[in-house]
């Protein structure tokens, strides 16, 4: 969410809210992975005309058909083609309004085979539209700019071309405008995230090697098992590159609930292998030492599944 506020209030809620919508929206638009940019608040401009019924009854026109009439007058039409040689041009019409002079200046009408111009039956003006909602930054009237990602795009990624855009855009802003860029941005939710998962991976591998230390005494499996934690987490980045899963809160969620899962299977693996091996030794005729590894690895295999899920 990015705040626009008027740091002295000289600029009216009009402009902010034109600023924001023909501005900061068309430009955050043209971010990679930007969906869609959302304006609340201040106040949106729109052509209000004021009928006089007098007048437009000596005109002889209807009210049906004036407002037939208005509607077209910004609509877009097709116009065919022209053929130019080996070239074909398409021909379009833009039925552009820039101004409350150009719909003032319009022909609704013929009276007697004279046009009958909107001016002289109406009033015509660029005014505030009705209000559904309102928008403050700190206190401050505002407009509020709420910019959705596309479903594929890195949230990440997409909120720091966000700021990036936002420093690029103030200095040619009118001196009383300010940008509020962290309003609230999902990305925090997710930094937390990945800082709750390194946390997790420190000290699930700190319990694991004092664990294993303590009731194994044995600094080799300790080490074995402690590479299960980045090799799997190597292979998750992996597949998340290959099928393009990119870094949000579930996918955080996810790895570090999968985290402790795998802590704990490697550590009763690990353990059933160790056991099964020093069993091996007492026997008459000890078995080959990846056979048995092979067998305590699958004992373990459908109980650690089976838990997993």
């Amino acid at each position: 969410m990015v705040g626009v506020t008027s740091r002295e209030g000289k600029t009216s809620s009009t402009d902010l809210r034109t600023l924001a919508d023909w501005t900061i929206r068309q430009r955050l638009l043209t971010i990679p992975g930007v969906s869609q940019v959302t304006v609340i608040g201040g106040d949106s401009l729109q052509a209000q005309i004021l009928v006089n019924a007098d007048k437009l009854r000596k005109k002889q026109i209807s009210f049906l058909d004036l407002k037939e009439r208005l509607a077209k007058i910004s609509s877009a039409s097709g116009g065919g083609f022209l053929n130019q040689g080996n070239k074909e041009w398409l021909i379009r019409n833009f039925g552009r309004i820039l101004s409350h002079d150009e719909i003032a200046n319009t022909a609704v009408g013929l009276h007697f085979g004279t046009p009958v111009i909107l001016k002289e039956i109406a009033q015509v003006d660029f005014v505030a539209g009705l209000k559904r909602g309102d928008a403050a930054v700190s206190g401050k009237p505002g407009v509020i700019l709420m910019v959705q990602k596309q479903s594929t795009a890195d949230t990440v990624k997409v909120t720091e071309n966000v700021d990036k855009v936002l420093l690029e855009l103030e200095p040619s802003l009118p001196p009383d405008i300010q940008i509020h860029g962290g309003l609230f941005k999902q990305s925090r939710f997710i930094e937390a995230a990945i800082g709750n998962v390194s946390e997790a991976l420190r000290d699930g591998s700190i319990m694991v090697a004092i664990v294993l230390i303590l009731f194994l005494l044995n600094l080799r499996t300790t080490f074995i098992t402690l590479t299960a934690i980045p090799v799997s987490l190597l292979i998750t980045a992996i597949v998340f590159h290959w099928f393009g899963i990119g870094v949000n809160t579930m996918t955080l969620g996810g790895l570090a609930i999968a985290i402790g899962e795998l802590v704990d299977d490697a550590i009763v693996g690990v353990e059933n292998v160790y056991r099964r091996l020093r069993e091996n030794k007492t026997l008459p005729q000890p078995k080959p030492l990846l056979k048995v590894i092979f067998e305590a690895s699958s004992d373990m295999f459908l109980f650690i599944k089976i838990k997993t899920w």
